[in-house]
């Protein structure tokens, strides 16, 4: 969701030696490391239109094309696709491709605010609690009453990425 439209093409499928100002040696872009396992697009809601374009285009016809070569190459890779944006709204307001959504629309996983899943905020506590003992050689053992409390009454709207950043 990061990339620009510019970089985009690069990142995803590579380029070769000279294709553009700055290109003195090619690169294997996701598509090609990803080759035969899975490529991972987090926050696929944020692509600019372009990059969007181009994504659907090497998805229905299970090829690309490096940037500056001249032939495509297939590829055989599962792709998972996140994003906390609401796509379907998305889709109405003309900000994602409705054809890319169905394309990625395989088999859809809905992961619940943790807001509305009290019973982990604690072994999610715990379990980064013992992280921060490891990285800072600490050993800080459970959470007071005082604690608990704050911890499971609070609405986490940051989820579980502002969870980890408390403890």
């Amino acid at each position: 969701g990061s990339l620009t439209k510019e970089l985009a093409p690069s990142a995803f499928f590579g380029h070769v030696r000279g294709a553009f100002t700055g290109a003195d040696s090619a690169r294997k872009g996701y598509f090609h490391e990803a080759e035969g396992g899975t490529l991972f697009l987090d926050e696929v809601g944020n692509l600019a239109p372009e990059t969007q374009q181009m994504l659907l285009r090497a998805i229905q016809e299970r090829r690309y094309r490096p940037v500056g070569d001249k032939s495509d190459r297939s590829f055989n890779v599962r792709i998972i696709a996140a994003t906390n944006e609401d796509l379907e709204k998305a889709v109405h307001e003309k900000r994602f491709r409705q054809d890319l959504l169905y394309r990625l629309h395989d088999f859809e996983i809905t992961v619940p605010p943790l807001r509305d899943c009290q019973e982990d905020v604690m072994p999610l506590a715990e379990f980064f609690r013992e992280i921060a003992n490891r990285e800072l050689e600490c050993d800080v053992i459970g959470f007071d009453g005082e604690a608990r409390k704050t911890l499971l009454t609070h609405a986490w709207p940051g989820n579980v990425r502002e969870l980890r950043q408390k403890i």
